[in-house]
C-alpha cells in the first residue's frame, strides 16, 4: 500500500474527506495553523476542489497529504502529471519548503477562502506579502501579536453574533 493511499490516514474524518475529493467533490475544512500567513488565517473556512495533476501549476494553494495528515500549503515546485517528478509544497509563513511528495498526494485546489462573512479568491503571493511573511517568520513578538490582533478580532466579530463559519468539513458540490 502506498503511503498516501486513503487507507493510510488514520484518522476516520481524513479518510472521508480523501474519498469525497477522489470521487470529484470539493470539501470545507477550517484552517488551523499559521504556517499560510498572511494568504490564510486560523480560523478561515477553506473549499477545495479536486483537480486534476495537470492543472495545478506552481503558486497555488493545494491540500496534499504529508505524513498522513493533511497539509494546506502553496505549491512551488510542480512535477509531472505522471507523478514521476517531486511536488514540492511549502508555508508562506515558514522559513523552509516540505518534503517533496507525489502527484497522488495532492488531493485538491483552495477554490474560495470564507473569513467571517467575505468570501475571498485565494490569491497569488505578491512581493508585500511575501515579505510579511518573511518578517513573521523572523520576529515571535511581531509573530504574536498579529496573531493575538487576528483572535481578538474574531472574538468580536463571533461577539457580535456574526458567525466566522463552519466548525468541520462538509461535503459541497465542486465549484467550477
Amino acid at each position: 500500500m502506498s503511503q498516501f493511499d486513503t487507507a493510510a490516514l488514520h484518522h476516520p474524518q481524513f479518510c472521508l474527506a480523501a474519498a469525497i475529493l477522489r470521487s470529484g467533490s470539493a470539501i470545507r475544512l477550517r484552517a488551523l495553523g499559521d504556517s499560510m500567513l498572511p494568504a490564510l488565517w486560523p480560523g478561515d473556512i477553506l473549499t477545495v476542489v479536486p483537480v486534476p495533476s495537470s492543472a495545478i501549476r506552481a503558486g497555488e494553494i493545494v491540500l496534499c497529504v504529508q505524513n498522513q495528515r493533511f497539509v494546506i500549503h502553496r505549491l512551488t515546485q510542480a512535477g509531472s502529471a505522471s507523478g514521476i517528478a517531486d511536488w514540492v509544497t511549502r508555508g508562506d509563513a515558514l522559513p523552509h519548503p516540505d518534503p517533496a511528495v507525489p502527484a497522488a498526494a495532492i488531493l485538491g485546489r483552495v477554490y474560495s477562502i470564507t473569513r467571517g462573512r467575505r468570501m475571498l479568491a485565494p490569491r497569488p503571493l505578491t512581493p508585500l506579502s511575501r515579505t510579511f511573511a518573511w518578517i513573521l517568520v523572523r520576529s515571535d513578538s511581531l509573530y504574536k501579536l498579529v496573531l493575538r490582533i487576528h483572535s481578538l478580532r474574531q472574538r468580536f466579530w463571533t461577539h457580535r453574533g456574526i458567525p466566522t463559519g463552519q466548525r468541520e468539513f462538509l461535503p459541497s458540490p465542486m465549484a467550477q
